[in-house]
């Protein structure tokens, strides 16, 4: 039998989502108890380095690939002692971000609201609309934001978004008559 004491190394892993597509960065967070000399995770035979980011938090992305199961492995070695746990991630295919307009239905020249919900940080991110091209705000490496006029002839829109050149999604817009 082991007694466990606030010295003991445990270390848990915050949940991490249902299901991601391959190419999405996945936050990797552990709460580790006890004084770890070195905290990582091994992700597909990658070893990762979890750095501290509070008292006893432990954090790094990692880049899924594949498809199907991933098993996620984050260990905490110290004082001879070693903890580790273990998660179980799904990948499917799906986008690597998301474009929201709203609202979708506008009359010609009300601003629209634009947001991009990314799931892999990317330098560029931008929406086109035909010519146009609107650079979008970064609000954290994985939000961006921005606004344009609807245009003035009524119909039907795709707004594509774009991230470092690469088309990722698309959203719909209707201007009324």
């Amino acid at each position: 039998m082991r007694t466990l004491t606030e010295e003991t190394l445990a270390v848990v892993l915050k949940p991490l989502p249902p299901a991601l597509p391959p190419g999405a960065e996945v936050a990797l967070e552990a709460t580790v108890q006890g004084k770890p000399e070195r905290v990582w995770a091994e992700v597909a035979g990658r070893i990762l380095a979890l750095t501290p980011v509070g008292e006893g938090v432990y954090r790094t992305l990692a880049v899924v690939e594949g498809q199907g199961t991933l098993e996620i492995k984050v260990v905490a070695e110290g004082q001879g002692e070693r903890s580790e746990t273990t998660a179980l991630l799904t990948l499917r295919p799906g986008p690597l971000a998301t474009l929201q307009a709203s609202p979708a239905l506008l009359d010609p020249g009300e601003e629209v609201r634009l947001e991009a919900r990314l799931l892999r940080r990317a330098n560029r991110v931008e929406v086109r609309l035909g010519p146009m091209v609107l650079p979008l705000e970064r609000v954290d490496d994985f939000t961006y934001r921005g606004t344009f006029l609807a245009p003035k002839t009524p119909g039907a829109y795709e707004l594509e978004l774009y991230l470092d050149g690469v088309r990722t999604h698309s959203a719909r817009i209707r201007v009324r008559d």
